[in-house]
């Protein structure tokens, strides 16, 4: 048995920003030097931000596919039988700080937050325009103050020693054209953990589960295919079983080498 997927969408987007993903995982491998083994069930995050919430995360062992903030989501609070964690365009800390320069200005988040209230499909279309994604129908009714909460987190939140902390291994996948996590922030978010290194892709933008779903998706079999055999014989335990999480690694970062693809598809 394989874990279960959770895919964790990020703010301004849902559950349907992983599609694309979602198929590459059902489909066939792109990388030959990754075992062919099958995946587990994929379940679903969503915020509610454009449709009915739904929020618990998997009641089995699950490896989290965290984009953007659902990294923060996931390291905020992390159930103990989480085994692992992919973290696409992601990150622990969003806001500039006196220890955190390649954050993103508060000045900026803030005059978002202003326009939330008064204009939310401007602010939300405008930042997906940003990220490459195409834009909700005006039609769309959105939650604002769902999306007002998170912006806050975003403004407010730091999950940095959650980073830190966390027992799981974690693959991290980000791009050099990434317009909202550019590398810096990237390299700042990640550069105290010592064990770790980032497969930076040269372009997929801010959206990689819609615009590099294959790299995605190796990530992803690396990741089970690196979990020790004895502990994937765990998982056919209850998630509650004490193997579940003792058997979780400690302080290990697993990464992700692959070579970047010479262009987006």
């Amino acid at each position: 048995m394989t874990p279960t997927l959770w895919f964790v969408h990020g703010w301004g987007f849902d559950a349907s920003v992983c599609h694309r993903l979602a198929d590459a995982l059902a489909g066939s491998l792109t990388d030959a030097s990754i075992d062919p083994m099958p995946l587990g069930p994929q379940r679903r995050y969503d915020a509610g931000y454009v449709g009915a919430s739904l929020l618990a995360p998997p009641s089995e062992p699950f490896i989290a596919i965290a984009h953007s903030f659902g990294m923060m989501r996931v390291l905020k609070d992390l159930p103990a039988h989480c085994v692992g964690i992919i973290c696409l365009n992601g990150f622990a800390r969003f806001s500039a700080a006196p220890d955190f320069a390649a954050g993103t200005p508060l000045r900026l988040i803030d005059r978002m937050l202003q326009r939330l209230r008064q204009d939310p499909m401007g602010v939300v279309n405008t930042f997906r325009a940003r990220c490459g994604a195409e834009p909700y129908p005006v039609t769309t009714e959105l939650d604002v103050d769902a999306l007002f909460a998170d912006l806050s987190a975003l403004r407010d939140d730091d999950a940095r020693a959650a980073l830190a902390a966390c027992p799981v291994p974690i693959v991290v996948v980000a791009a050099e054209d990434d317009p909202i996590v550019p590398p810096a922030m990237t390299a700042m978010t990640f550069a105290d953990q010592g064990a770790m290194q980032v497969a930076m892709l040269a372009d997929g933008g801010h959206v990689l589960p819609l615009t590099r779903p294959d790299d995605c998706a190796d990530a992803v079999r690396r990741l089970v295919q690196s979990l020790p055999a004895g502990q994937l014989a765990a998982l056919n335990g209850p998630a509650s079983s004490p193997n579940a999480s003792a058997n979780r690694s400690q302080n290990v970062v697993i990464v992700n080498d692959m070579a970047p693809p010479a262009s987006a598809p």
